[in-house]
């Protein structure tokens, strides 16, 4: 770490502490609890926020492809410009990790496209390709 100058901060054991001190304030820190009983409801309260959070994804995701939105990004598969169909692609494989939207894109006829462009020479395509092939073929 180099040299100590008084008054500037360095690191020691648990976090940082002026180094004229040599983490001598550290014993402050083992005499109050981890975690009150307030950061622990708090913590309660994020983790159910954060459930509902993943359920309201998985249903707007669901309702993106019931929107239509399959066909358009078949359509950017078959794109000149190779960026284009590498995020189409990628996009689909998201899309079908959800059970609900296998169903979706199967019926709007995105598992041949993305087959047909495995043998691609771009490899960021062909591998994005890949992807969203074996997720639809689960």
């Amino acid at each position: 770490m180099g040299s100590k100058h008084s008054g500037r901060v360095c690191g020691v054991g648990f976090g940082l502490t002026p180094s004229e001190r040599n983490g001598a304030n550290l014993s402050q820190f083992a005499l109050t609890p981890l975690l009150s009983s307030e950061t622990t409801e708090r913590i309660v309260e994020l983790e159910t926020s954060l459930v509902d959070v993943k359920e309201q994804l998985a249903q707007s995701k669901v309702h993106i492809v019931q929107r239509g939105v399959v066909q358009p990004l078949i359509e950017m598969l078959k794109s000149p410009y190779a960026q284009l169909g590498e995020m189409s692609a990628f996009v689909l494989g998201r899309l079908a990790k959800d059970k609900h939207n296998q169903a979706g894109i199967a019926h709007s006829g995105g598992i041949v496209p993305p087959l047909k462009l495995i043998d691609s020479r771009n490899g960021v395509l062909q591998h994005n390709s890949a992807y969203s092939y074996g997720i639809l073929k689960s």
